[in-house]
């Protein structure tokens, strides 16, 4: 049994256009949307489908311009990959439908599924990432390498407990210190007794007028720590030996909050001698 060889009716009231075959020609046919105004019962006879290089089985053959096209039954091509474009009549109420390429759609549906795919994961790994704890509002000083504990020293069992917020302080400190340029050390002496229950931060400035200029700081010295020497802030102050007046500023936080004293201790008049 041979196959039907189709050729296109033309018809007054196609709308639509589709474009077909490696010549690209345009061949004018009906619109989806009109195929279901003209028949909203489907009742019309669909012959088959074609579409440039249709590789599904033959049962007829659709002559455009000089190129014959491939019909298949209805429904043989992937309606995933292949869209109808327009149907062309080639017999009363016999049609065959044009199908095109979904490239376009397809491209937009992988993009938007990769777009989703990406969203998924990055909220994934959100859920899955552990949330850092913010840092606390007054963080503890580091301890002060350089300090060391305080010989003889049993005031620790006179401590007070205090209240969060508020401590025992006892001050202990002389008011000499030698500044030793060549090796930017400081010797010194300030004691944090084993009676006091607030950690320390230590705080030496030259002293011009009212001019103030840090030349040393140290990290927390904890109860029952001394500090004997303390490190010259580089090119912080331009010095050359002599005898320059100072001045301790002392602040006191609590070793388990972090918090800072209220009371913050300064002493004057120390005596602040450079030396090669």
């Amino acid at each position: 049994m041979g196959t039907s060889n189709y050729k296109i009716i033309p018809q007054e009231n196609y709308h639509g256009e589709v474009t077909i075959g490696k010549n690209k020609q345009k061949v004018r046919c009906y619109t989806p949307d009109q195929m279901k105004k003209m028949y909203p019962n489907d009742d019309f006879n669909l012959a088959g489908e074609t579409r440039y290089k249709n590789k599904e089985d033959m049962i007829a053959s659709l002559a455009v311009g000089d190129e014959n096209f491939v019909v298949s039954n209805p429904g043989s091509n992937k309606k995933l990959i292949y869209k109808t474009s327009g149907y062309v009549t080639v017999a009363d109420d016999t049609y065959v439908a044009i199908l095109t390429n979904r490239f376009l759609f397809l491209i937009i549906l992988f993009l938007i599924l990769a777009g989703v795919i990406a969203a998924v994961a990055i909220a994934i790994n959100l859920l899955l990432t552990p949330v850092e704890e913010p840092p606390p509002v007054n963080p503890a000083p580091e301890p002060e390498p350089m300090a060391t504990p305080i010989e003889d020293d049993d005031t620790a069992k006179d401590r007070k407990e205090a209240s969060r917020g508020s401590g025992s302080i006892r001050l202990q400190y002389t008011l000499e210190a030698t500044l030793h340029l060549s090796e930017g050390s400081i010797d010194m002496s300030y004691k944090n007794p084993g009676m006091s229950n607030q950690n320390a931060v230590l705080s030496l400035y030259i002293v011009s007028g009212d001019t103030e200029v840090l030349i040393a700081e140290s990290g927390a010295i904890e109860p029952g720590y001394e500090l004997t020497h303390m490190g010259f802030i580089e090119n912080s102050a331009v010095l050359s030996p002599g005898k320059y007046k100072g001045r301790y500023s002392v602040f006191y936080y609590d070793p388990d909050t972090g918090e800072r004293a209220m009371i913050s201790p300064s002493m004057e008049d120390v005596v602040i001698e450079v030396v090669e």
